[in-house]
């Protein structure tokens, strides 16, 4: 008898729970799931601990419309979503992948918008660009690290 009040307790306890604890849960899928950490390892080493978890933002691989590659979504209960569109995903490289997934955190962590600026030979300054400005996008090793610092310090 004992050991019933022990367990129907803990059902108890664990079926109160607060919807706020149940709101700040995320998923991110496990193919998005390393250029997330690696999100949190960049902004780490430019001095921002950011946790991706505790902020509750999730990330899915779906299908998207409209030749939209990715997006942040802000839904009507204060979270967000990290959007990838799927056949983008499986035709792209591990770059590219960082590249937007990358961009499109940079909307839902840090709350920055898209930056068209483009330098006298028309490379984009920002991987903030929209795509729409003009400038074309030379995200590679060789310029990773700038178009990084710029990103989280705004360089």
């Amino acid at each position: 008898m004992k050991y019933q009040i022990i367990i129907f307790l803990l059902v108890l306890v664990y079926a109160c729970s607060s919807d706020e604890e149940l709101e700040t849960q995320s998923f991110v899928s496990s193919e998005m799931m390393p250029y997330f950490n690696s999100f949190e390892e960049e902004a780490i080493l430019r001095g921002i601990e950011i946790n991706i978890e505790e902020l509750g933002i999730s990330g899915f691989l779906e299908n998207l419309d409209n030749d939209i590659v990715g997006q942040c979504a802000s839904l009507t209960d204060g979270s967000r979503e990290v959007r990838i569109d799927e056949n983008y995903w499986n035709r792209s490289s591990n770059l590219s992948r960082e590249f937007v997934i990358f961009h499109e955190l940079g909307h839902c962590v840090l709350g920055r918008s898209h930056v068209d600026d483009a330098d006298r030979n028309g490379t984009c300054q920002s991987i903030m660009n929209s795509g729409l400005g003009g400038c074309r996008i030379r995200y590679g090793t060789n310029n990773r690290s700038n178009y990084l610092d710029e990103l989280f310090l705004g360089l």
